[in-house]
């Protein structure tokens, strides 16, 4: 369940929401990793260590911001 979305012209979005549990949390961020519009992914450490109701924040970087932010 994602809460919020931000962008910045720099390639950068961050999605805060919540999983279920740490499974969830990383199948999501695999298939945005593995997904042609995101060249990678950064997720705080200890959010990995929790187990269930995980609150996160996920950066990730777009491989070519340009095309979602024309100059």
């Amino acid at each position: 369940l994602f809460q919020r979305i931000s962008t910045v012209p720099e390639g950068l979005i961050t999605i805060e929401g919540g999983a279920v549990n740490r499974n969830a949390l990383l199948a999501l961020k695999g298939v945005l990793e593995n997904s042609a519009v995101f060249a990678s992914s950064s997720l705080p450490l200890p959010l990995l260590l929790e187990k269930e109701n995980i609150h996160f924040q996920l950066t990730l970087r777009l491989k070519d911001p340009k095309q979602f932010f024309p100059q």
